[in-house]
């Protein structure tokens, strides 16, 4: 390999590369709108924290019934199989 004066020997190897992914900022650009929403609210995420495996669902699929929300076969679905997924079967029956 032969090097020219003032030349860098580490333009095209992969080290460069690495070292220039390490540079870089990791920090994320916020927007001030983004900022100041709140998390989406539906009914999967209320279930999924509610973590006490014993306790029962029903209250939970009482108010947001009661809410005025509404309540599809298909998110229920796929309620019942996030649950069967977690073995949480005492909540997808009552989710059904």
């Amino acid at each position: 390999m032969k090097l020219l004066v003032g030349s860098n020997p580490w333009t095209n190897s992969s080290i460069s590369r690495i070292l220039r992914v390490v540079a870089y900022s990791t920090k994320t650009l916020s927007s001030p709108s983004a900022s100041t929403s709140k998390p989406p609210d539906t009914l999967p995420i209320r279930i999924s924290r509610f973590g006490d495996p014993k306790a029962s669902i029903v209250p939970v699929l009482n108010q947001w019934l009661e809410e005025g929300k509404p309540k599809k076969q298909s998110m229920l679905q796929i309620i019942i199989r996030q649950l069967r997924s977690f073995r949480r079967y005492k909540h997808a029956l009552e989710a059904h």
